[in-house]
Order: C-alpha cells, then sequence, then structure tokens
C-alpha cells in the first residue's frame, strides 16, 4: 500500500510540474527570478524574447542591470521594493541584447524566508512601448484638436462681436 501511494504522490508531483512548466512556458508575458545582486535565477521564453536573446541560458550569463537603459532606474526599483515589499506597474528603459530600446512595465515582489531575510525577486515585465506609442500619439491628437477648438472659439467670438457693433444688422430667420 505504501508503495502504491508512493508512486500516486511522484505522478501527482510530475503533473503539477509539468503545469507550472507549461505556464511558464506560454504566458506571454515575461517571468522571471533575479537574485538581489542582479543575478537571473530563472526566466521563461517570454522574457528570452523581450531582451532579444535567444535561449535562457544566454540571459542566464547577464546581469539584470545589463538590461536597464538608465542604470538609476535599477536602484530606484530595487529601493521601491526594499520599502513596499511589491512593486506593481514600474516603468523603465530596457535594451535588448542587440542595442535596441524598449519600454516595459515591471511588477514584482520580494521573497523572504521564514525569518524574514530576502532570498529572491519574483516578477513579470511587459514591453510597454506601442501602449505608451499609442497613448502620446492620442495626447498629441487631443492636444491638437483642443487648440483647433479654440481658435475656431476666438473666431466665432471675433465674428460675433463684428456683427454685433456693424451699424447694418444682418437678420437671419428659418422659414
Amino acid at each position: 500500500i505504501s508503495l502504491m501511494r508512493s508512486k500516486r504522490i511522484k505522478e501527482a508531483l510530475q503533473e503539477s510540474e509539468e503545469r507550472h512548466r507549461t505556464l511558464q512556458e506560454n504566458v506571454p508575458v515575461g517571468v522571471y527570478r533575479t537574485t538581489y545582486s542582479g543575478k537571473f535565477i530563472s526566466i521563461n521564453p517570454a522574457a528570452c524574447k523581450m531582451f532579444g536573446l535567444d535561449a535562457e541560458e544566454d540571459l542566464l550569463s547577464y546581469q539584470v542591470s545589463d538590461f536597464y537603459n538608465d542604470p538609476e532606474k535599477r536602484q530606484d526599483f530595487l529601493s521601491q521594493l526594499k520599502s513596499e515589499g511589491k512593486i506593481t506597474d514600474f516603468e523603465a528603459g530596457f535594451r535588448q541584447k542587440d542595442g535596441s530600446l524598449f519600454l516595459g512595465s515591471l511588477s514584482a515582489t520580494q521573497v523572504e524566508d521564514k525569518d524574514g531575510k530576502f532570498i529572491f525577486i519574483d516578477g513579470v515585465v511587459q514591453d510597454i512601448t506601442e501602449r505608451k506609442r499609442a497613448q502620446e500619439a492620442l495626447q498629441k491628437l487631443t492636444e491638437d484638436l483642443e487648440e483647433r477648438v479654440k481658435e475656431r472659439t476666438a473666431e466665432l467670438k471675433r465674428l460675433s462681436e463684428a456683427v454685433t457693433q456693424s451699424p447694418a444688422s444682418v437678420v437671419i430667420t428659418d422659414k
């Protein structure tokens, strides 16, 4: 009976590991685990692709700071994480392996052991470059439209004043 139970436990563990592995591989955002000092412990394929890398092994040879466009942002991230224990939607510029830039949004949590000692950082990263470009374009269109409305309102006000100050009145009626 003990052998049967042991076999079921082993199978359940294998199924659980498989579910976890396929989740990591299939989720469309970068999932990572790093040390506080910036060494990658594990990452998923989406993170590899985001940083322009071929495989997890390639990324594991880098430090997290190698990918920040501005190293100070890494320090800001760590300071906020240390004081709050977690971060949501922390935006920073990142650099791919080939040097091209993208804007990323990080959400992470500080993982501690039972004694409250820091162990590692678990997090996700999303490339938000296109979303930010779309927001900026929308903002520019909104500003342009507001300026055009302001100009048109001023023009109509001038015309209204000209009509009311004119000695010859014009009356418009609907029939």
